[in-house]
């Protein structure tokens, strides 16, 4: 059981937002579970069998993957799957994913090559029905909107280090344009040497979100 837990944790690290929090959250009631289990006696261990199926389950998932599927983010796999109507989703109904496929069946993902790659390997991606939106052969990255159920074939590409979601940037301005004045003695620095920042722009960017 511990090492079905240890697994499941790694799992969970590996996804983004909702489905992460849910296997987070199923770990947390199952910590507490031994944690109450413990206290009443120290070789007994309470858990559901539902929640021992459901973990069991997404172990054995886990380490079934193919050497292509392994190179994939778990929540496109497991968007994958369920388009597939895969068994997994019979044992753990409640697994959403979240990835965005849109009408026409094709999903926004990000691919990592394993090194710079040639006009070569676009046209292997064209090949498999995707569309090549972003191309960075000196940071081995591509951005493509692919067909759902080519993903795998994409991933199969020897090319391909791994493929994750395409993630949406987001802004984010603060609530109060003095916020930080206080905080970095930006009040001081005014009165001392007259100055107020008017005309100057400085802009904050990164690299991950």
């Amino acid at each position: 059981m511990l090492q079905h837990l240890r697994l499941l944790f790694r799992l969970a690290r590996t996804l983004k937002g909702s489905i992460a929090l849910g296997i987070s959250s199923l770990l947390l009631i199952v910590g507490i579970g031994m944690a109450k289990a413990t206290a009443q006696s120290p070789n007994a261990v309470l858990i559901s069998p539902t929640a021992a199926a459901q973990i069991q389950a997404l172990v054995q998932e886990k380490q079934s993957r193919t050497p292509a599927q392994q190179k994939i983010n778990s929540a496109i796999l497991y968007t994958i799957k369920a388009r597939r109507r895969d068994n997994l989703f019979n044992r753990v109904p409640r697994l959403n994913t979240f990835v965005k496929v849109d009408s026409e069946g094709k999903v926004r993902i990000n691919i990592r090559t394993n090194a710079s790659f040639t006009q070569e390997l676009l046209q292997k991606l064209q090949a498999y029905g995707a569309e090549v939106l972003v191309a960075l052969p000196e940071y081995n990255a591509i951005q493509v909107l692919a067909p759902l159920d080519q993903v795998e074939s994409l991933a199969a590409l020897s090319e391909v280090k791994w493929i994750r979601p395409y993630l949406k940037p987001k802004t984010l301005a603060g609530r109060v344009q003095s916020e930080g004045d206080m905080a970095q003695g930006a009040e001081l620095a005014s009165a001392t040497y007259g100055v107020n920042g008017t005309g100057i722009k400085v802009g904050v960017l990164s690299d991950s979100y």
